[in-house]
């Protein structure tokens, strides 16, 4: 039983072995954790039953002033008790410093001026620590030496007195493995193997028992170590398995479960497997209008009875209750609510929440008092602003519905800039945009004044340049003219804003299968250069860069710190060059070569202009090498595999990859939004990798 662990500038370490007993394992856990350094109220469950100091100088060849690891094997130093808990500690004193202070240089002592830690023998002081009644365990500090603002000083002994300089690990008995999944069915899937041999534990018996450690329910796995255990009330917090002599834990806990942050889990969350959509006949009414909202009702589990109640309640902008209906018969899922309001009702958002099953679905009404313009508005000016003039131009005019004049009306006129992902026509696989600008939506007056007699104004305004536009911008222009009774009439309309004479546009390849693009490959960018108008042209002065984005910054990361992680870190192209387009049309050729594989970046300039864009790609290995000997910094953690296709239609079959390993087992385990649907153990060898097929339902 060998527990590795890390050291600097440590020639020995305290080590302190405090036993869980196992009729206190569950109670320990109400208060306390086996997954970190929780001690709880350790006192209450355990004692200390060895203490002894690790000399870490034993290898001479090792520099101890730098980080090392070293193995500790525990089997001598306790006696296994099958079910039992260990909770292993190891700190240090500040004898056993060899940190620099000043210019003195520690030694390691010898011989007789060692001073002695009593191996192997605890003493009655120890042994009273245990039996005080006070339910948490703190190391003793010597408080007429403790000073907290010393506390991060090696050189002071503070810093050897912070708890926080204390490392615990928990060691179980067992080797029995433990995974457990749970939905909203009220049911626990268990599934129960071997950690030595991966082999599943058939027979095994396991139990569930919530907060207050009583039982829930218990069952005994089958042949490939699979358990279902449904529980009417409450929540398991931990489930125990039991074979033979040994004895494993699990506890239960939200924050103890893997993490789905790396993941795309979006959607609606199924509730107790029932799903529901509200929807009404328009999405705004008046007040005085009937509101018909409907409900569509999924019960695929045939969870609720015939003519179960389906209720509506409504209430008014103001959070007041306003009515209550139900339903018990629907048409084929279908319930439909009928909201009669008064012509004087509130105006703003109404609530609509649907009830049934012990589940609720929420809806707004939006009623509002609507106005038509009295006035017909209309902004004259260019489809595509060219922001280099500095200039924008353009006349307003506005005139009664009947055909007479605004005159004299005050106005305004205001520019909205807003970022566009496809702004040319048949282009729209290209990308223009630069993927390391920050732009915000920029806001400008354009205009603000009175109209002239015959209801016309000209506009000609200063507007400044976008600072970090990525590419083409979406203007969109409101003008508004002002009665002289306070009524207004508004005209909306949207023009391309660019701040560029010319723009470079980059399109990826197609990835193989919808995947990802193959190692060992040329890989063809296509570029164009267009005008604003979306008219190519050539050009001689075009830049490109590609980069490698690393697992820290792709893996955990948003759109907004692309730019920081190019520019603010020490990142260096992988590959860059120059190159022209002709007629508007060029080509960017790169290739990553075995064994590099990942995220990569490009970015293609053009410098006369200034325009940037980019778009990221991923490259893999292909499957004739698989992918076992990637480094993958999450890989203790997280299973990497590929799928052959991306999207997937009913009845297809999905043909899941999973990297070789070292010989042993995969739990393959299909999942809905309410239970699991199937599991399976799928065999890995070290040879090639292993393939999982499944019909897609």
């Amino acid at each position: 039983l060998t527990l590795p662990f890390s050291a600097v500038n440590l020639w020995a370490v305290d080590l302190k072995i405090i036993k869980i007993y196992e009729d206190n394992i569950l109670y320990y856990l109400q208060s306390g954790s086996l997954s970190d350094n929780s001690s709880g109220e350790i006192r209450r469950f355990g004692r200390l039953i060895k203490k002894v100091r690790i000399r870490l100088d034993s290898d001479k060849t090792k520099d101890l002033t730098r980080w090392n690891q070293f193995a500790l094997d525990l089997a001598p130093l306790i006696e296994q008790d099958p079910g039992a808990v260990y909770m292993v500690q190891l700190g240090m004193q500040q004898e056993y410093s060899l940190y620099r202070c000043g210019s003195v240089t520690p030694a390691i002592p010898q011989g007789n001026s060692m001073r002695s830690f009593l191996n192997d023998l605890i003493t009655e002081e120890d042994e009273g620590v245990w039996d005080e009644t006070q339910p948490y365990y703190y190391e003793s500090i010597d408080w007429s030496e403790y000073n907290w603002n010393e506390k991060d000083d090696p050189c002071k002994a503070s810093y050897y007195m912070d708890r926080n300089r204390t490392v615990e690990s928990f060691v179980l008995a067992s080797n029995i493995g433990m995974i457990a999944k749970a939905g909203n069915d009220n049911s626990l899937t268990v599934v129960v193997n071997d950690i030595l041999t991966t082999d599943p534990l058939s027979g095994a018996k396991v139990t569930l028992y919530n907060y207050q450690m009583q039982e829930m329910g218990s069952a005994s796995t089958d042949k490939n170590g699979f358990v279902n255990i449904d529980y009417k009330k409450g929540r398991p917090f931990v489930v125990t398995a039991e074979k033979g002599d040994e004895k494993g834990y699990l506890e239960l806990k939200e924050e103890l479960s893997l993490s789905l942050s790396n993941f795309d889990v979006s959607g609606k969350e199924i509730q107790k497997g029932i799903k529901g959509y509200i929807y009404g006949d328009r999405g705004v009414w008046r007040p005085g209008d009937t509101i018909h909202v409907s409900f569509i009702l999924e019960d695929k589990e045939q969870k609720l009875p015939k003519n179960h109640p389906v209720v509506l309640e409504v209430y008014t902008p103001k959070r007041q209750f306003f009515q209550r209906q139900v339903k018990t018969e629907g048409e084929n899922g279908f319930y439909t609510f009928t909201v009669v309001t008064d012509p004087s009702a509130q105006t703003g958002v109404w609530q609509s929440y649907i009830n049934v099953g012990g589940t609720s679905f929420y809806q707004p009404l939006r009623v509002e008092t609507i106005k038509p313009n009295r006035l017909k508005v209309r902004l004259e000016t260019d489809s595509i602003f060219d922001a280099s003039q500095g200039v924008f131009s353009g006349t307003l005019n506005a005139q009664w519905l009947h055909g007479a004049p605004a005159s004299n009306m005050k106005s305004d006129v205001n520019l909205s800039l807003s970022k566009t992902d496809h702004p040319f026509k048949n282009y729209e696989t290209y990308e223009f945009n630069n993927p390391l600008s920050q732009f915000s939506v920029n806001r400008h007056t354009l205009f603000e004044g009175n109209l002239n007699a015959s209801g016309v104004a000209g506009i000609n305004s200063k507007v400044p340049m976008a600072e970090n536009a990525p590419g083409m911008l979406r203007g969109n222009i409101l003008s508004r003219v002002y009665e002289t009774g306070g009524d207004m009439s508004f005209y909306a309309q949207t023009i391309y804003y660019s701040p560029y004479k010319v723009y470079a546009g980059v399109k990826a390849p197609k990835a193989s299968q919808g995947q990802f693009l193959e190692t060992d490959k040329p890989i063809s960018f296509d570029v164009i250069s267009l005008t604003p108008n979306g008219k190519k042209v050539s050009r001689s002065n075009l830049s490109y860069k590609v980069y490698k984005l690393n697992w820290s910054w792709w893996w955990n990361s948003s759109e907004e710190d692309l730019g920081s992680y190019i520019n603010n870190t020490a990142v260096s192209p992988v590959a860059q060059g120059t190159l022209y387009t002709t007629n508007g049309e060029g080509k960017v050729n790169f290739q990553v070569d075995y064994p590099d594989w990942g995220r990569y970046l490009i970015l293609v300039k053009d410098t006369d202009s200034g325009h940037t864009t980019g778009t990221m790609f991923y490259v893999d290995w292909p499957a004739s090498r698989g992918r076992a000997d990637r480094r993958d910094p999450s890989g203790l953690t997280m299973l990497a595999f590929t799928t052959d296709k991306s999207v997937y239609q009913v009845g297809d079959k999905a043909i899941v990859t999973i990297p070789r390993s070292s010989e042993g087992r995969v739990l393959v385990s299909i999942e809905n939004g309410t239970k699991v649907i199937h599991r399976e153990w799928v065999k890995t060898s070290d040879k090639e990798d292993a393939s999982y097929t499944f019909t897609i339902t």
